[in-house]
């Protein structure tokens, strides 16, 4: 089994890790994220995410978006928003799927781009 380096803190494991795609919709683009987690920063990453977008369920419909407030400014949300999808794969475990939405003119929230931007990096 190789060693994989963690999109977080970039050191090496051995195994699967969790896996996370991001999802952020942008009108009439999108941008997609995916990352691979060691142990450790897997479990940072989704307690920040369980405390910023609303975790929701395979078996129960959903009302879109699935919160009143942006997931950015934290202001009510208009009539227009663009989404943001984590799916989380953790070793072992079943998929986690959290959403949330964003007003068009704000950007991701400052601490999920660096989440993102730190995964870009490896």
């Amino acid at each position: 089994m190789a060693f994989v380096p963690c999109s977080h803190c970039h050191a090496r494991y051995r195994g699967k890790g969790t896996a996370v795609y991001v999802f952020i919709g942008s009108g009439n683009s999108s941008s997609r994220y995916r990352l691979k987690f060691c142990d450790g920063c897997a479990g940072e990453f989704l307690e920040y995410i369980d405390e910023e977008l609303a975790q929701v369920s395979d078996d129960v419909t959903v009302a879109y978006p699935p919160v009143d407030r942006c997931s950015s400014c934290l202001l009510e949300l208009d009539l227009e928003v663009h989404p943001v999808v984590v799916t989380a794969y953790p070793q072992g475990k079943q998929q986690n799927q959290w959403l949330g939405a964003l007003h068009p003119s704000c950007a991701p929230p400052q601490a999920l781009t660096a989440w993102l931007q730190n995964g870009l990096q490896a």
